[in-house]
């Protein structure tokens, strides 16, 4: 069972549970022979960021305000957990349900990531 901050707990059992993806092995890829870089939750820009250097390329993780990270997004995890391009109509549609869930009082996570 999982224990923290209930958004954190809810975004590792959506990896787990949802994703079917293994959360623990995952996080071990980061942790050992690494440089981390963490920047915490700003308000003004809505997000919070890790980078993360690892054999010679830089991860850099997001979390925060979908209604403001999806705006630079280009690609998405689709149903199947695959990476694919993020359609014009795919945004609207996501653009039109995190309008949906906040307006019931939801509070509304994007998370991404990069490599550079």
């Amino acid at each position: 069972e999982w224990v923290g901050v209930g958004t954190d707990v809810a975004l590792v059992r959506f990896v787990a549970e949802t994703l079917h993806h293994d959360y623990e092995a995952t996080r071990g890829l980061y942790q050992t022979n690494v440089t981390k870089r963490q920047w915490p939750f700003n308000s003004q820009k809505k997000r919070m960021s890790t980078a993360v250097k690892k054999e010679n390329k830089i991860h850099f993780f997001v979390k925060g305000a979908a209604e403001v990270l999806l705006e630079g997004c280009t690609k998405y995890l689709n149903g199947g957990g695959h990476e694919v391009e993020l359609r014009k109509e795919v945004h609207e549609s996501m653009r039109q349900r995190i309008d949906v869930m906040a307006k019931k009082g939801h509070r509304v996570l994007l998370v991404a990531k990069c490599e550079l």
